[in-house]
């Protein structure tokens, strides 16, 4: 069986985990409750306060001040 980080090839694309800081965690208080998802509302909050961008074709995602893309 191959490792996890092999099968997402995170070496090959220079994919980086990144922590959940709380700095992110304290953007849920200024979040309107545009999405119901708590993990897609995570990513949310990551994005705001790290300045990332989502990339997904879910809809929901542009309402909120973080950039999308799809």
């Amino acid at each position: 069986m191959r490792p996890p980080a092999e099968i997402l090839g995170l070496r090959d694309h220079q994919i980086q985990v990144l922590p959940f800081s709380m700095e992110a965690a304290l953007q849920i208080a200024t979040l309107p409750p545009h999405h119901k998802d708590p993990f897609d509302r995570m990513l949310v909050c990551q994005a705001v306060a790290g300045g990332f961008t989502i990339l997904t074709p879910d809809p929901e995602f542009q309402k909120y001040a973080a950039q999308v893309v799809w």
